[in-house]
Parts: C-alpha cells; structure tokens; sequence
C-alpha cells in the first residue's frame, strides 16, 4: 500500500539538505523527526497518523527555528487532521526561516491550494462530512450532525455515511490519486444535484448518492471552523455569534444540531453561527473548559455573555432572541 505522504516526504526531501546541513539540532530531535516520518509511511488507517504528528508537533516545539520541522508539519496537519488554518501557518513559518529554499516557490503554491480548500472545507463542514486523505481512497474523519442532506446516500434505500467509511470513488472517478481540493470540487455541484459516490464499509462496498442542499461555494449559513479561526471568526466578529460545541459521539448533538440550522437560515444574516468539534479541536475546549456537549456559547463584542450545556432547546431559542437585543 503507498504511503499518505508519499509525495509530501519526496518534497520535504528536497529541502531537508538545506535546512540539516546548515542548522545545528540536537541529534535527539533529528531523530523524532525521522520518527514521524516511518510513522507516517507505515500508517494504514487515519487513527495511525495521530503518534506520528505528534512528533512533529514535538519537534517544532523543541526546535521552533529549525525551518524543516514546520514543512514536515504543516504538510501533514491538512492530510490527517484536516486543519487548513494551522497548517498554512507552518508553512509561512518555514518560508519565514528557509527564505530561499529551493521549493519556496512550491511551498507558496501549496499554501495557495490550502486557502481554497479551507474555504471549500468550511462549507462542506455546513453541509455534512470532515474526509482525510489516504494513498487508497479519501476517508470519513467524522460526520457533522447539522445536517442529513449530505450524508444521507440513496441506493434507493437511504444509507447514512458513517465515520470511517472509505470513499473510493466519486462522480466515476477514483479518490486513490484525487486530492482533497479535487474532491471537494466534486462535490461542490451545485444545490439539487446528486453526487455519484462509491464506498467500503469494512469489506462492504456501497454505491449511490448524495443530494446537495447547497452549493458548497455559496455563502452557508454554518460553518465547521478549526480553533484557529476562533479569533477571526467568534471573538472578532462584528455580529454575535453562536458556537456550538460538539462531538460525533454525543447522541444530543443531533437535535441540537437541527435547530442551529433552522435558526441560521432564520438569522444568518444578523447572527453568526459556528460549529467546533472538540475531538478534532481539544485545545479550544480545554481552554473554555469544555465539558458536557453540546455546549452552547453565546458572543457578542466578542464576549461570552452567555452558556447553555446539554439539550436545552427552548432556552437556546430564547438566547438568540436575546443576542439582538
């Protein structure tokens, strides 16, 4: 089976001459990152890359000048994690420190692409699905519970994708050498119109399709951010915003999820609302001492003014009226 990263350590390849031969780093730390990479090119499932970029968050944070340890992280956080915003940001770090790196103009391409696809994400997480790219198909990461449009495959009797299901080929054609720009591409053909999919759950392949809502290049009226967008998109909002707080294994995150989205329609354009998935954004949930989910936090002026935990409809409700007030 090739390798996730096959072509991202063929690249990181070509400018760790430079980096390693002119930066003195501990042997210690070379040896981590070299860690990373065998984890990464003998991972099989999406849950395996969790040890290996965690060692090249390790190594950014023992070395954060050495220019190497931010491409190796930056290129792996959108595959495995799916995080556009944070990689974007190692990226820009590692032309901060490799200014005349040989790939720059590469690197600067690259960070191109993941702003389009962290535009395209921030929709398709409104709409439905979070995928990871692997070197045999692109993978379902977790299935965002606001909606049931997207998620919901007709074959004719209605399937709903679930969380490791492996998508294998979309519109006709295969995932195996499609990237997740393409993919959401794929997606993104317009409200009304079905989606051709074919997946493997376990052993067992599925074929139908999906019905979109809404054109993924529209303007949603939800988004899935990453915590790296809390400041730009909650806390420096010029409108109050809503976040919900969620997990795909809270059975009270759907209903929740229902009204966010019928509250959206009925307030998208005086009111912002976002959703966060904690078990992809742990840091944030720590930070707000994240607890029961769903968890329900209100802002406006970027400030918190107001929390609701658990399945508390009515009271949502009311707190939205309140916002504009």
């Amino acid at each position: 089976m090739k390798s996730i990263i096959n072509y991202a350590v063929i690249l990181v390849l070509c400018c760790a001459n430079l980096s390693w031969a002119k930066q003195d780093v501990p042997n210690d730390i070379r040896t981590q990152l070299q860690r990373g990479i065998t984890g990464i090119e003998a991972a099989k499932t999406p849950n395996d890359f969790d040890a290996a970029l965690k060692e090249f968050e390790g190594v950014v944070k023992l070395a954060p000048n050495w220019p190497d340890g931010h491409y190796y992280f930056g290129r792996v956080l959108p595959m495995v994690k799916g995080k556009s915003k944070q990689a974007i940001n190692e990226l820009n770090r590692y032309l901060e420190l490799a200014p005349n790196a040989p790939d720059a103009e590469t690197v600067k391409i690259e960070i191109q692409k993941l702003e389009k696809m962290r535009s395209l994400k921030r929709q398709s997480g409104s709409v439905g699905i979070n995928v990871v790219k692997l070197s045999d198909g692109i993978y379902v990461r977790y299935v965002n519970p606001s909606t049931t449009t997207l998620t919901t495959l007709w074959r004719p009797v209605p399937i709903a994708i679930k969380k490791g299901d492996k998508i294998v080929s979309i519109n006709g054609k295969s995932t195996v050498d499609m990237t997740l720009q393409e993919f959401l591409l794929q997606m993104d053909r317009g409200p009304g119109k079905n989606v051709a999919v074919s997946i493997v759950r376990g052993s067992t392949p599925i074929s139908g399709a999906f019905t979109l809502r809404e054109s993924l290049s529209g303007q949603g009226k939800m988004a899935e951010i990453e915590e790296g967008d809390f400041e730009d998109d909650v806390l420096n909002s010029k409108i109050p915003v809503v976040s919900v707080f969620w997990t795909e294994s809270s059975p009270e995150c759907n209903p929740t999820a229902r009204l966010m989205v019928k509250m959206a329609d009925e307030y998208g354009n005086r009111i912002k609302f976002v959703n966060i998935n904690i078990d992809e954004n742990p840091d944030i949930a720590k930070e707000l001492n994240i607890i029961a989910i769903p968890t329900v936090i209100f802002y406006k002026k970027g400030q918190a003014v107001s929390t609701i935990k658990g399945l508390q409809q009515a009271e949502i409700q009311e707190q939205i009226k309140k916002l504009l007030e």
